[in-house]
C-alpha cells in the first residue's frame, strides 16, 4: 500500500517509535526503510513523496499498519508537525546521574540511596527491610535478591531514560 508523505523519514521515525517503542532501521532495494511492529516494513520514496507499507495480511498486522497509517496522515496533513526540531545529543552522563539520584530518591526516600564506585556512576538503595540494590549506571544493569525491587528500579530507570534521551534506531 502506497501512501502520500512528504516529510523526513526522520520525523516518521520519531512518531513510529513513539507509537511502538521499538523501529528498525534496513535498507530495501537500496531504498531506506522501517520494520515497525517486527511485521510491517515501511518504504520511504522521497522523490516520489510517498510511503509504501508492506505486511502479510492478517487481522493482527492489518491493524498495526492502519495505526502506522494514521500516523502518516497525521504528520502529513498537519503543519504543525511539518516543523521538524533537531533531536538533542546524548545526556550528559553526570547530569544523567543526578537524575538518577533524584528519581531513586524520590521513588526510595533520598536517605537510602547512595552514589557508590570509581567514578560515582553506581548506585546502591537500602532500605530497612534489609532488601539492596546496585544500580550500574553504564550498563543500566540492576543487582538485587529482591525481584520486585529489581524491576521497579528498572523500569524507573528505564522510562526516565526514554523521557530525557534522543530516540535511538535499533
Amino acid at each position: 500500500m502506497s501512501v502520500s508523505y512528504s516529510a523526513p523519514l526522520s520525523l516518521l521515525t520519531h512518531y513510529l517509535i513513539q507509537l511502538c517503542g521499538q523501529v528498525e532501521y534496513i535498507t530495501v532495494n537500496e531504498k531506506s526503510a522501517l520494520k515497525v511492529f517486527e511485521n510491517i516494513t515501511v518504504i520511504h520514496e522521497p522523490q516520489q513523496n510517498i510511503v509504501i507499507l508492506e505486511w502479510t495480511a492478517n487481522a493482527v498486522n492489518d491493524m498495526y499498519a492502519d495505526a502506522i497509517i494514521a500516523v502518516l496522515m497525521k504528520v502529513s496533513s498537519d503543519p504543525k508537525y511539518q516543523k521538524v526540531k533537531r533531536l538533542p545529543e546524548k545526556n550528559d552522563p553526570v547530569v544523567f546521574a543526578e537524575r538518577v539520584s533524584k528519581l531513586l530518591g524520590d521513588v526510595f526516600g533520598p536517605e537510602n540511596v547512595t552514589c557508590i564506585g570509581p567514578h560515582m556512576n553506581n548506585f546502591r538503595v537500602g532500605l530497612e527491610s534489609g532488601k539492596t540494590a546496585i544500580l550500574e549506571l553504564e550498563t543500566m544493569e540492576v543487582q538485587s535478591d529482591d525481584e520486585s525491587m529489581k524491576k521497579l528500579i528498572e523500569t524507573c530507570c528505564a522510562r526516565l531514560q526514554e523521557a530525557i534521551e534522543p530516540s535511538t534506531l535499533k
